[in-house]
């Protein structure tokens, strides 16, 4: 993660500018939020240590506590801000210091929206890291941005905190994990349809290769 100080500016009007960026699409932003985290919940059913590597303000963790109950949520940002926000709003959240996560701990490790944020250069580096966190048969989710999709380029380039990011594609992903002995087990487009579409989400898990999708998804495990 990067960007140390942007997150920190943003943290407390963080949810505020994504609600104003996504209305068109959704009433809520927790839509594509509870979107993602039934995803998850398809891919991978009990994991005992989850990490919302990334976490923010917290906005997907919070989703985590009530679909995953028996499950123990961490969350970690390199955002003070953010943190401190997500720690005084969701106590049952262990929070954790960047710096300090145990290896071979965890069982899933969540990133959304996360990679964008670093560098291309620095990729690598940062998914080996990940890697190192999760335990032999631990998997690790992300989504993310699907450059190819105009709409969401054009939300990303008005969004102050996104100001000069790079997306990166998702063949070009998972060659970068596959560069620290991360194998790809599934991966697919995903939110081709807003909140106003919902009933046609069913159709969703048939376009998952098709490069039209708001964001991309990928699932990972050590090689």
């Amino acid at each position: 993660m990067s960007k140390k100080n942007i997150f920190d500016l943003y943290a407390k009007s963080y949810k505020a500018i994504t609600q104003k960026k996504l209305s068109f699409f959704n009433k809520k932003r927790e839509y594509f939020d509870i979107y993602k985290i039934k995803l998850i919940k398809k891919k991978i059913q009990s994991p005992k240590n989850i990490i919302d590597y990334g976490c923010g303000v917290g906005l997907l963790t919070k989703h985590l506590i009530k679909f995953f109950p028996d499950s123990n949520i961490y969350a970690t940002d390199n955002s003070k801000v953010s943190l401190k926000i997500l720690k005084k709003k969701y106590k049952k959240i262990k929070v954790i210091d960047y710096y300090k996560i145990k290896k071979n701990f965890f069982d899933l490790s969540i990133l959304t929206g996360v990679i964008h944020h670093i560098p291309t250069k620095y990729i690598s580096y940062n998914l080996k890291k990940i890697r190192n966190i999760i335990n032999d048969s631990g998997k690790i989710i992300i989504f993310e941005h699907n450059p190819y999709n105009f709409i969401t380029q054009n939300i990303v380039n008005n969004c102050p905190y996104d100001e000069g990011v790079q997306l990166i594609k998702k063949k070009k992903l998972i060659e970068i994990a596959r560069s620290v002995k991360l194998k790809t087990i599934d991966s697919g487009y995903c939110l081709f349809f807003p909140e106003f579409l919902k009933k046609l989400r069913f159709l969703e898990k048939y376009l998952k290769w098709c490069p039209l999708g708001g964001q991309y998804y990928l699932v990972l495990k050590k090689n």
